[in-house]
């Protein structure tokens, strides 16, 4: 009896949280707004139609306005875990991990060996430690100044590939993979200072690392330096333009040092890779990289086309940007073109429509190609003024530079023939609306659950704080 008691006590109580969870998401579903800000010519943004999804797990609002005009929202709520977001992107990200140092030994774990000794070990393969270890005897204290290079072997990549809606981490192992097949050493000039000391039965009871030379502090979670703890930035600039489909991930790993010199070392030459899916639905995992398309050129962009049978590369030759199309099955070139004059440093490079490319160089020249009839041209060209302030909906501003330095997965853009609308779908949902003079007005959005940090979604047998990732897109009436 007392069982059955404390059971209906339980239900009674889960029945209430679900039923209490239940109003929460109805009451959120309910007070849904759009707050828009904005700036410059609204006249010239007449006929933009902007349509943004907020997901947070279970739930969703899925909302689609003209700017300027009444913004209203549909409430999407499934009940399992899955994501309804109907403008998922596969994208592909791929950097050098970061170089973190701490005096606190943040760069290993220390595991018991009984008798209040422990062994260091060192995280992702950290073999400097180790080594000053293995040279420093029993009750002493060593210190050691060696190259980052030497402390960590080569640089670790990091990889994250979009698939089926959610995303892939690389394992540990191939991490190491990837460092032994893109293989970058750091510059001699980055230096690190290793101490470690030992009991006197010979086990590690201390270990500090520390940079040698000039280095930034690690921001906490509440955005403050953490205690000595640094972050050694080598002058190393990693792009990897690449993109993911069914078949796999095709990418073309580079780092650029001080000098601009492409400084990866390929295990098998030069160029493309692709990495084959291996297994996985919705987290997927791939096979070792394979050299895909031999080439010296410098990467721009990869992209697939939308039936996935081509890849496009954009390449920089001489101050020139060409487009190589290539059979995605094989790599055999299917056609090559002459795009147009280019000699900017990429700041970035976007391609959320099929046969179009939307790019800016250093100076702020915005330029939009397509690939029409057998060729690619230029159809708009504009200088933007990078520093140029864009208000957001919540009073902070932004600077065209950063707002146009978002990952493929958070840019959209629209073209009429005169007029090129670009979205940032980050938090801050931004359009810069932009003709042949440069910005002539920017939009701002916030979406009230963005704001409201007290919405709570059900699932997985716990109530957890809802992560909105907003995804714009845009369209010209």
């Amino acid at each position: 009896m007392k069982r059955l008691c404390l059971f209906a006590a339980a239900f009674v109580l889960s029945a209430a949280l679900i039923a209490g969870v239940t109003v929460t998401l109805f009451a959120a579903q309910e007070r849904v707004e759009v707050r828009q800000v904005l700036t410059g010519d609204r006249e010239a943004m007449e006929g933009l139609n902007v349509s943004f999804f907020c997901e947070g797990g279970l739930m969703g609002w899925h909302t689609a306005f003209t700017v300027g005009g009444e913004a209203g929202a549909d409430f999407v709520y499934k009940p399992q875990w899955d994501r309804y977001d109907p403008f998922s992107r596969h994208v592909l990200e791929m950097d050098l991990l970061s170089t973190n140092l701490s005096y606190g030994g943040s760069t290993g774990q220390y595991i018991s060996t009984g008798d209040n000794t422990y062994a260091f070990s060192p995280l992702r393969d950290i073999q400097g430690v180790a080594r000053v270890a293995s040279r420093t005897g029993a009750g002493e204290t060593r210190q050691e100044v060696m190259s980052l290079s030497d402390f960590y072997g080569w640089a670790y990549w990091n990889m994250s590939a979009s698939y089926y809606y959610l995303s892939s981490r690389d394992s540990a192992s191939q991490t190491r993979q990837l460092a032994e097949i893109f293989k970058v050493r750091f510059p001699d000039e980055a230096q690190v200072e290793v101490t470690v000391t030992k009991n006197k039965d010979g086990g590690v009871t201390e270990i500090s690392t520390r940079p040698i030379g000039e280095a930034e502090p690690v921001p906490g979670l509440d955005g403050e330096p953490l205690p000595n703890t640094f972050y050694l930035k080598p002058p190393l600039a990693a792009y990897a333009p690449g993109d993911v489909g069914e078949a796999g991930i095709w990418v073309y790993p580079t780092v650029r040092d001080k000098d601009g010199e492409n400084v990866v070392e390929y295990r098998d030459g030069q160029g493309i890779y692709f990495l084959r899916k291996t297994i996985g639905s919705i987290y997927a995992d791939y096979g070792a990289p394979t050299l895909f398309y031999p080439t010296e050129e410098t990467p721009v962009e990869l992209r697939l086309s939308a039936d996935e049978k081509q890849l496009h590369f954009y390449s920089r030759v001489d101050g020139v940007l060409w487009l190589t199309v290539l059979d995605a099955g094989s790599g055999a070139v299917i056609d090559r073109w002459e795009v147009m004059p280019f000699t900017g440093e990429r700041l970035f490079f976007q391609l959320p429509k099929d046969t179009m490319l939307l790019g800016l160089d250093s100076d702020g020249n915005l330029f939009l190609t397509e690939e029409s009839g057998g060729t690619a041209r230029v159809v708009f060209t504009s200088k933007v003024d990078l520093d140029g302030a864009v208000a957001m909906a919540d009073g902070r501003s932004e600077t065209v530079r950063d707002m146009l330095s978002r990952s493929a997965l958070e840019i959209d853009f629209a073209f009429d023939g005169e007029r090129l609308a670009v979205a940032n779908g980050h938090y801050d949902c931004a359009v810069l609306l932009v003709d042949k003079t440069g910005v002539a007005g920017t939009a701002a959005f916030d979406f009230s659950p963005l704001r409201d940090g007290a919405i709570y979604g059900y699932g997985s047998g716990m109530i957890h704080p809802l992560l909105f990732q907003p995804a714009m897109r845009l369209r010209f009436d």
